[in-house]
């Protein structure tokens, strides 16, 4: 085939390289080296032109190739959104990956390329949530930069899903979300909505109550104790688990460990 590319430059010249998408006269099956020399063909000469390539795709049945194809156009595309300001250009530039994205999750999911599909999915949701908030930076965004964002959204729904998208939806990610929506701003719906989402598990109150006393050991201006009392007293189902929380059972365990940590440091230490 790479004898012939002097026809398909001269096809590329005339702008009538849409002549090869014609349906042929023959009903044997497509040479598949046809179909990947051709689709290396455009991605060389013609590499903005999605137009040609997502013939290709349709007049061969390259579904997975399109949706890798459209995948790494919405992630270019992406990455210069990121950099841009925001305004009408960015507006549109955000609309028109949120479309690619869909469409690579739709021809994903007839591959049954499910990991993929999701990916794009929670790529959508989030071009779909700066598209509704153009005054903050949500693309783009290094991992730190993704946690520190998903600690500012007011609402569980969307801080979830710049969690999704960026993969910082660990538990441990969500301890400062948590803190200070459902924590310090009494916002019950906010944690209600992840429980149903994550569950809530009896490490998460340990942990979320040891990354509180460390909070109010950093900064002055928190409030008292009483609101991880009263986060307790609605969330935690556990009457046992509260009352060793609020006895600073496990924070006592916590400086234990840190003690037999350091001891077992200095003995280490002296024997060499």
């Amino acid at each position: 085939y790479r004898e012939t590319m002097y026809i398909l430059d001269a096809l590329m010249a005339a702008d009538a390289f849409d002549l090869i998408f014609a349906p042929g006269s023959s009903e044997e099956e497509p040479d598949w080296r046809l179909q990947f020399f051709l689709r290396q063909y455009l991605q060389v000469r013609a590499p903005n032109d999605l137009s040609k390539l997502t013939k290709l795709y349709a007049r061969f049945g390259m579904v997975r190739e399109r949706a890798e194809t459209l995948m790494a156009k919405a992630d270019e595309a992406l990455a210069v959104v990121g950099s841009e300001k925001p305004g009408p250009g960015r507006h549109d530039a955000c609309v028109g990956v949120f479309r690619l994205y869909l469409e690579a999750s739709k021809s994903f999911q007839l591959e049954d390329c499910l990991h993929a599909a999701r990916r794009c999915m929670h790529m959508a949701a989030l071009v779909g949530l700066q598209l509704e908030k153009p005054g903050e930076a949500l693309v783009g965004l290094t991992p730190e930069q993704a946690r520190v964002a998903m600690a500012d959204q007011p609402a569980f729904r969307e801080a979830y899903l710049v969690a999704q998208a960026y993969d910082v939806g660990q538990q441990a990610g969500w301890l400062e979300p948590i803190f200070r929506h459902a924590i310090q701003n009494s916002n019950s719906r906010y944690f209600d909505d992840y429980r149903q989402t994550y569950g809530a598990t009896p490490s998460l109150f340990i942990e979320l109550s040891r990354y509180y006393d460390a909070k109010i050991g950093s900064e002055a201006a928190l409030a008292p104790r009483s609101q991880l009392d009263a986060f307790l007293a609605r969330h935690c189902l556990s009457a046992d688990l509260r009352t060793r929380i609020l006895n600073g059972e496990f924070q006592q365990q916590q400086a234990g460990a840190s003690g037999d940590a350091s001891a077992i440091r200095r003995s280490v230490s002296l024997r060499r």
